[in-house]
């Protein structure tokens, strides 16, 4: 059974992504609206997406929920730090 604040996490990131459309861990805006929202650990860039293990894991575990759909994108060449792609979360339709 989850606690009740992993199921207002998850209903806030289904909110997100209904409101917004597709993320993934590298989208600034939400990955800082969610730390600003949970102040969960997390670690400052000086560039880019803050780091955030635990959003990484919720994204993930609502996608083996079936509640959200999941797919990969290039984003080779952005840089030295940067990986060549990214899972992005949707709404399932």
């Amino acid at each position: 059974m989850k606690k009740k604040k992993t199921i207002i996490k998850e209903e806030w990131i289904k909110d997100y992504v209904e409101n917004n459309g597709p993320v993934n861990i590298l989208d600034v805006k939400f990955v800082d609206a969610y730390i600003d929202e949970f102040n969960p650990k997390h670690a400052i860039q000086p560039f880019g997406a803050n780091k955030c293990k635990e959003l990484g894991k919720m994204l993930s575990t609502l996608y083996n929920d079936n509640i959200l759909n999941r797919s990969r994108i290039s984003i080779h060449g952005l840089g030295y730090d940067y990986p060549n792609w990214v899972y992005v979360y949707e709404k399932r339709q």
